[in-house]
């Protein structure tokens, strides 16, 4: 693991605790899984989704680092909230699949979230930590 050690503000926490534009980054836990990722992340006018405008880079077969460049992913839903821990759950479309992203809420507008989607799904290669921040 690699990241800062943050303090979580107070419960309870809701949806309306990440309810605006924020800037969202992503690293790599080693050269082996070197994704890096780096954009913004906002709600919609439908409370619980949200989209991503990000650009990032990965490793792939052929070449070995793919870039890509204006990536939005849209329709990112709040499976859950534990009002209590900060703990939810963001279910992200990828294709035909979505990939599953556990979060904690650190405070208002900012969490951390880490990939954990079922080996199945084909979702779940390099695992990054996501850092998300007030814009």
């Amino acid at each position: 693991m690699a990241g800062p050690l943050t303090a979580q503000s107070g419960s309870p926490f809701t949806l309306s605790t990440i309810s605006s534009q924020m800037i969202i980054r992503a690293r790599g836990s080693s050269t082996g899984d070197a994704q890096t990722l780096v954009g913004t992340i906002a709600p919609t006018t439908t409370s619980g989704i949200y989209d991503f405008d990000i650009d990032q880079r990965f490793p792939s077969s052929n070449p070995p680092i793919t870039t890509q460049t204006d990536v939005g992913i849209t329709g990112i839903t709040t499976v859950n909230l534990d009002a209590n821990t900060g703990r939810g759950t963001l279910s992200i479309p990828t294709g035909t699949t979505a990939a599953t992203e556990v979060f904690y809420v650190i405070g208002p507008n900012q969490m951390d979230f880490i990939d954990v989607s079922p080996v199945s799904s084909g979702n779940n290669g390099a695992t990054p930590l996501f850092f998300i921040n007030p814009f």
